[in-house]
C-alpha cells in the first residue's frame, strides 16, 4: 500500500474516533450538578491556555535535550496537580 493511501486510511480512522470524545460526557455531568455554562467555559479556557503555554516550550526543550527528560518532568508536575482529585472522599458522579 502506498503512503498516501495509508495516510488517508489513518486520517479516516482518526476522524471516526474523534466522534467518541469522552470528556464531553464528563462536562455534561459537571454542568448538571456543579457549574454553569459560563464557569465551564472559563475553566476550559484556562486549561487550554495553560496547555498552549506549556506545550511550546516543552517541544523546544525536547528537541534540545531529548524526549525522555521533559516527559518525566511533566509526569512529576502532573502527579501533584491531580492529587486533590484522588483524595476526594466521594465521587462527584455519585
Amino acid at each position: 500500500m502506498s503512503d498516501w493511501r495509508r495516510n488517508i486510511r489513518v486520517y479516516l480512522i482518526d476522524s471516526v474516533l474523534q466522534w467518541f470524545y469522552v470528556p464531553i460526557g464528563v462536562w455534561v455531568i459537571i454542568w448538571r450538578n456543579y457549574l454553569s455554562f459560563t464557569q465551564i467555559g472559563i475553566v476550559t479556557g484556562i486549561g487550554l491556555l495553560v496547555s498552549i503555554l506549556l506545550e511550546l516550550p516543552t517541544g523546544a526543550l525536547a528537541d534540545m535535550i531529548g524526549r525522555k527528560k521533559p516527559s518525566s518532568s511533566a509526569g512529576c508536575w502532573a502527579s501533584p496537580g491531580s492529587s486533590p482529585m484522588r483524595q476526594r472522599p466521594t465521587s462527584p458522579v455519585s
